[in-house]
């Protein structure tokens, strides 16, 4: 009985061989199809400095930089995720009262820190505290990471992320998660 059990397996493999070998489709001939990759989907990282003024380019995050850290030379953002509003918006936003400068920084999701990879060939520019002197420069300064970092620890940021850190806008590669290929310091008076 036990050897007649052990020859039933290679009988019914032998016949599936065969149903195939004449052209039969059975559950185990059939190919699986390979999944497709849409190549329109997958986006090439933008290296191009963040014009200026921001603002009027699509796609584009905001926040305070409210620290850099690196592992294993890894350079990653913590940000403040923010919103920017300009004159009528900013107006609208403020309930109708006046503004000092024509433009509302204004903090949508309380001290929520979210981090990001900066991609080690992003474009950075500073503008004012992320510069090398900390001061408003009259063209944006291009900066290496490791400049970044450095320019940051000199800024001595508070602990409070209220108070904390310059106003930044960053540009994503593979949706609003994704490695930053360029930041850009937006300047406040």
């Amino acid at each position: 009985m036990r050897i007649q059990s052990l020859l039933v397996v290679p009988v019914i493999v032998l016949g599936l061989i065969a149903i195939t070998a004449l052209g039969i489709k059975t559950a185990l001939s059939v190919p699986t199809p390979m999944p497709t990759v849409n190549t329109a989907a997958i986006q090439a990282p933008d290296y191009s400095p963040i014009p200026d003024p921001a603002w009027d380019e699509p796609g584009l995050d905001f926040g305070r930089l409210t620290a850099i850290t690196t592992v294993n030379g890894q350079v990653t953002l913590h940000l403040d995720r923010e919103k920017y509003y300009t004159e009528t918006k900013a107006a609208t936003h403020n309930s109708g009262g006046t503004l000092l400068d024509d433009y509302l920084v204004e903090d949508l999701d309380g001290d929520q820190e979210l981090t990001f990879t900066l991609d080690p060939k992003a474009s950075i520019q500073a503008g004012a505290e992320l510069s090398s002197n900390g001061e408003q420069v009259e063209a944006p300064e291009t900066l290496t990471p490791a400049e970044l970092i450095q320019n940051l620890k000199e800024l001595d940021l508070p602990t409070d992320p209220d108070a904390a850190g310059p106003l930044v806008w960053l540009r994503h590669t593979g949706g609003a998660n994704g490695p930053v290929t360029a930041v850009a310091e937006q300047f406040v008076p």
